[in-house]
């Protein structure tokens, strides 16, 4: 009887120990997932502002050609790229958190 028991207990005690391992497999897998996902995200927004910069610097200068003037050219585009900021600062909470949370749920807890 002891001796079941004994078995009983180290079955017992083997299961709970690859339980955890699976446990910290899958947390590790989601967040090697999420990081891989949040990394590319990083890359891509650092290309995309380096374009932007450069389309931007472009324009100013096509403007000071129109206007005569490159300090006009450059406080336009700075006026246009302040007022994407603030639209982008008025609507971030709807068109950057939600999808953000939802995509981390997801990396979290795949279907």
């Amino acid at each position: 009887m002891i001796d079941e028991l004994n078995s009983i207990r180290k079955d017992v005690k083997e299961y709970l120990d690859l339980n955890l391992e699976i446990v910290k497999l899958s947390i590790a897998e989601a967040i090697s997932r999420f990081l891989s996902s949040l990394i590319k995200v990083l890359i891509v927004i650092l290309l995309a502002s380096v374009v932007l910069l450069f389309l931007s610097i472009a324009a100013a200068f096509w403007l000071g050609d129109i206007l005569n003037s490159t300090a006009a050219g450059f406080l336009i585009v700075a006026g246009f790229d302040l007022l994407l900021l603030l639209i982008f600062v008025l609507t971030a909470r709807y068109s950057l958190e939600k999808p953000v949370i939802r995509s981390v749920i997801s990396h979290f807890f795949p279907k």
